[in-house]
């Protein structure tokens, strides 16, 4: 087995409310694709390669976003002077891992191979189009084989870029639910959503922080709401799920008095700065278990 230190670290990334880690993960190809998508963080703003001396008991760098009390700005703030990068990376499956129904691109078949059977509980389900918006339909058949007990949820947001599957929320109110029925696109088939063989929530699934965290960027609960947020809802996973809150880095950049130099940014995280523990934690707060 490996594992990561034991020792209780410092709170890395505060203001990205990460808690200190002590995992441990088989060896084998599981850990070298860990290892592998941790890789991908370790390019970041600036030429150098090395960190900059630490002031920290992990090794890490000191950044002043840490602070919880920094606060989060968006993507679109990112994009301002981060052109480049916000266009390529927009168009990953983390970028595209989050986006209202209304502007995907139909990829699923809600006309022909549309419906699904549950023959163990006897629920059939049926995705359908009308007059461009989309819906997932739960009913059963009585023993005349008339449908009964239809239950019609519209599909408002998807969740997932469709490299691997695309899950569905439907809205009560201002409040999020997960619909029972996902898409696979490498079967190019309806199927449930993962747990639902086990336990069928129908749609009362909440969509809850648990889930969106990494799932989405930034999300705000109302009060103490479970699955309502606050608005705007962000569309893909921002900027700021790896590289911290961003309003001391906006705020030393915007008035365009400084010029970037490739030297250390204190106002935000760049994890290529980061030893790589610290650095392959930034990836842990997903892609590790069941989360």
């Amino acid at each position: 087995m490996f594992f990561l230190s034991t020792k209780q670290r410092r709170i890395i990334l505060s203001g990205m409310r990460l808690r200190p880690l002590s995992y441990r993960f088989p060896t084998g190809p599981p850990q070298i694709l860990l290892l592998l998508a941790a890789g991908f963080l370790v390019v970041g703003c600036g030429d150098s390669a090395e960190p900059p001396p630490s002031t920290s008991d992990s090794g890490a760098p000191t950044f002043l976003n840490w602070d919880p009390n920094v606060a989060y700005v968006g993507m679109a703030k990112c994009q301002n002077c981060h052109l480049r990068i916000h266009s390529t990376y927009s168009r990953t499956g983390m970028g595209r891992a989050f986006y209202p129904m209304s502007d995907a691109e139909i990829v699923e078949d809600f006309h022909e191979e549309n419906t699904l059977s549950v023959p163990e509980t006897g629920l059939r389900y049926r995705m359908v189009e009308r007059d461009g918006r989309f819906y997932q339909q739960q009913f059963l058949l009585d023993s005349n084989g008339a449908e009964m007990a239809l239950d019609e949820r519209e599909l408002v947001w998807i969740v997932g870029s469709n490299n691997h599957a695309r899950s569905y929320i439907t809205m009560i109110g201002d409040k999020m639910f997960q619909a029972p029925v996902c898409w696979y696109p490498q079967e190019l088939k309806w199927e449930l959503c993962p747990g639902y063989e086990f336990k069928n929530h129908h749609f009362g699934r909440e969509t809850s922080l648990d889930c969106l965290h990494c799932h989405n960027g930034v999300m705000t609960p109302v009060g103490n709401e479970r699955n309502q947020f606050e608005t705007p809802i962000p569309h893909g996973i921002g900027c700021e799920r790896c590289h911290g809150p961003a309003e001391l880095h906006v705020e030393r950049w915007a008035s365009g008095s400084e010029t970037a130099h490739g030297d250390l940014d204190p106002t935000i995280v760049n994890p290529r700065r980061l030893p790589r523990a610290e650095r392959i934690d930034v990836c842990f707060q997903c892609h590790l278990g069941d989360a």
